[in-house]
């Protein structure tokens, strides 16, 4: 069987020409159209293209640049502003935390504040709080004020009804708990499923004949009961994203064995703050603490007295702040990190007091592992299990080391924090504190810290 020639030089001719025309095409020129000189003009308009990215990547890299260094000074300035920061547990559990902050421009609170959730730092469930109030903004532009925290909330949990709340001599809910503004998410039935209002009371002419609803009070069955004083009394709104207002006289009355999620409302948090547009330019701070609202205050109280422990004891956890580098204006970067935390206590005996250190280390930031390392230096605990190297002598090994690329800083920064929570054996399980640091001339960082006793 004879090769195939392939086509003809004829054909060679029209295909290539057919290509021309599609690309004369695809150009937009006519059978007249100069194809060279349309190429060159697509090659120019590429290169202004590449020149105006190129442009617009050198301002963002100039603007980080800046916001780095208002950020160097805001971390460096001691008369920054003091915020007060309360952490307290999402009413629906699962970890997610709210914060009141005081002292803020504008400040974080109310309803135009943005609630998001931050990666998990170990059993440490952040959340970022900031303001979004649009008055704010307009009246001081480039005002904004921001909250981290991190908190070791554990989910909510089933537990028997009446352990969560006050019941009457019926063993029901009383009415102001059930029509509270601040319950009305837990309300839920399927005759309470509706748009507008929806009158509920089965005889209006009545007034002993009672309204009757099957239903769950927080995630608890029962029958919700409403008595029909008087016409239209008893009645249910559709609040609107599944939530129900009622009206009128309305009792919950649980099952027998009804269980309700509780939020855990015992917990450590840490964190850091930022504000922005004050007279100060920006400023950031750290913050720590616990919270217990379970009325035995077991976290917030003090230990009883550690310094006649004995042995040791090691706390893992995490770490979080804000750090601004400022060797020069094309150099200068700035932003939040992420950290392991490692202290170990040393307890004391008899007359001499314990002592306890600390290590951060395995640093992201930006997304990107940082080569850095604080050593928070050996400082004296006090009996009741607070701590603070402000309040030693200076060079004595009681400050804070920032490590960069294997350089060490200065000793300089202070550090300080607070044991709680004691186990059977009189050992606190919870640790929470705070540290400033800076490297030479061009490294200021602030952060905040969490950790658990390693059992």
């Amino acid at each position: 069987m004879a090769p195939d020639p392939g086509p003809t030089q004829a054909e060679q001719i029209a295909m290539l020409q057919g290509q021309i025309n599609a690309l004369r095409a695809q150009l937009g020129l006519g059978a007249d159209g100069n194809l060279s000189d349309s190429i060159a003009e697509l090659q120019q308009q590429a290169a202004d293209l590449a020149e105006r990215i190129q442009d617009e990547r050198d301002a963002a890299t100039l603007r980080n640049a800046k916001d780095a260094m208002a950020l160097f000074a805001g971390i460096g300035d001691t008369s920054n502003l003091t915020v007060g920061v309360t952490a307290v547990a999402d009413k629906h559990g699962g970890g997610m935390a709210s914060v009141t902050a005081t002292g803020l421009i504008p400040g974080v609170g109310g309803d135009d504040v943005m609630k998001s959730a931050e990666p998990m730092l170990g059993m440490w469930q952040g959340t970022m709080l900031s303001d979004a109030n649009a008055d704010d903004a307009a009246t001081n532009p480039g005002t904004s004020s921001t909250v981290v925290v991190y908190t070791d909330i554990a989910a909510a949990k089933a537990v028997p009804f009446g352990d969560v709340y006050d019941l009457d001599t019926n063993g029901d809910l009383a009415n102001a708990t059930v029509i509270a503004a601040a319950n009305r998410s837990k309300v839920k039935a399927t005759a309470f499923t509706h748009a507008g209002r929806m009158n509920h009371d089965p005889d209006p002419d009545s007034t002993t004949d009672v309204a009757m609803v099957r239903g769950t009070f927080n995630g608890a069955s029962g029958e919700y009961r409403c008595l029909a004083a008087t016409a239209n009394a008893c009645a249910s709104h559709d609040a609107g994203n599944g939530v129900v207002r009622l009206e009128g006289a309305w009792i919950f009355d649980p099952d027998s064995g009804a269980m309700a999620m509780m939020a855990d409302p015992s917990y450590a948090y840490f964190g850091w703050w930022l504000n922005k547009g004050t007279t100060e330019g920006v400023e950031a701070g750290v913050f720590h603490g616990v919270t217990d609202g379970t009325g035995d205050a077991e976290l917030l109280a003090a230990p009883t007295d550690i310094n006649a422990l004995g042995g040791t004891a090691t706390y893992k956890g995490a770490a979080a702040g804000k750090y601004a580098i400022n060797p020069g204006l094309s150099a200068a970067s700035g932003g939040h990190w992420t950290a392991d935390a490692t202290l170990t206590a040393e307890w004391g005996a008899e007359d001499v007091p314990g002592m306890i250190s600390g290590m951060i280390d395995n640093f992201m930031a930006g997304g990107e592992a940082m080569d850095w390392s604080v050593k928070l230096g050996k400082t004296a605990l006090t009996g009741t299990g607070t701590f603070d190297s402000a309040t030693g002598a200076p060079d004595t090994g009681d400050g804070v080391v920032w490590t960069i690329g294997g350089v060490d800083g200065a000793e300089a920064g202070t550090w300080s924090g607070g044991l709680r929570a004691e186990d059977d054996n009189n050992v606190p399980t919870v640790a929470t504190g705070m540290f400033n640091a800076t490297h030479g001339t061009v490294g200021h960082m602030l952060g905040a810290f969490g950790a658990h006793v390693e059992e």
